[in-house]
């Protein structure tokens, strides 16, 4: 019962900051990010602690971010780009176009295959662009617990924009035939696998990786695309695709060191915009 009344309220919470954000001008939401910051960063302290952890395994003990003046501005963008994520569901194609300040292609895009990215700032928004600019996409998600959120958010993803959404736990039997000649695949690849992952090289630091998306690339021999977002000054988005160069025979491991290393370059060059809060190094390799 208190489960369902939490459920309930977070439902009811979803659908009021829904309708907030769409709403209230962008500038004034960045404004609004700013003040939560701050006092997240002097009273809450939410995720301070990790957030710096993070940092110090990414660049080291003298770490230049370390700072309060690059946690006040990271929690706000992290934060403004949370109510932009919110409402990425709720923009027109025609619309989107207009946050997209910037986009640069690198590579051959004239076949279906995966895309690969991270938590980086509104990648609902890249996966959004990329289903409507370049290839019908799929893409893997993990399930909210709540699952009127999830089914009422994502569902719009495929209801009104024809984005198959699978379970990553709950659907591997239909992601493993998922039809790549309909659709390509967006896969996030930067959070912890547990047990089960790979451990693979990380900013600098073994990283328990999941190897689904090497198991699919080498399983159907599928060109890789490396897809970036980040936040502009000016509250709009600049996005970057490559298409990576896959040795096909090389094990799942070195490939998941390929996307590693793409992720980890782009991090360290954009760090205002990877989501730091995650404990990406949660899992350790086991003494035996």
């Amino acid at each position: 019962m208190i489960s369902q009344i939490k459920y309930f309220l977070e439902y009811v919470g979803y659908l009021l900051l829904s309708f907030i954000v769409r709403i209230i001008p962008r500038r004034v939401l960045y404004n609004i990010s700013y003040f939560l910051s701050y006092i997240n960063y002097f009273i809450l302290k939410i995720r301070i602690d990790v957030v710096l952890n993070n940092l110090i395994i990414a660049f080291g003990g003298q770490c230049e971010f370390c700072n309060k003046s690059f946690l006040i501005r990271y929690f706000t963008n992290q934060i403004f780009c949370f109510m932009d994520y919110i409402n990425a569901v709720n923009i027109p194609n025609e619309r989107l176009l207009n946050l997209i300040k910037e986009v640069q292609l690198k590579g051959n895009f004239s076949k279906n295959g995966i895309f690969i990215s991270g938590h980086f700032s509104n990648f609902m928004l890249l996966f959004r662009y990329i289903n409507y600019k370049l290839f019908p996409l799929a893409a893997i998600n993990k399930r909210q617990k709540n699952i009127k959120v999830n089914n009422d958010f994502y569902g719009k993803l495929t209801s009104k924009y024809n984005v198959p959404i699978y379970d990553m736990k709950r659907d591997l039997k239909k992601i493993l035939r998922h039809d790549f000649s309909k659709y390509s695949l967006g896969i996030l690849i930067d959070q912890d696998a547990g047990k089960k992952g790979v451990m693979v090289n990380f900013l600098g630091r073994e990283a328990s990786t999941y190897k689904g998306a090497a198991f699919l690339v080498k399983k159907y021999k599928l060109p890789v695309y490396f897809s970036h977002i980040r936040l502009n000054n000016d509250l709009t988005y600049s996005i970057y695709i490559e298409e990576l160069k896959i040795n096909f025979d090389d094990s799942e491991e070195s490939i998941l060191e390929c996307f590693n290393q793409k992720l980890s370059d782009f991090i360290r060059l954009y760090p205002f915009d990877w989501f730091w809060v995650h404990k990406r190094w949660k899992t350790q390799r086991s003494k035996s």
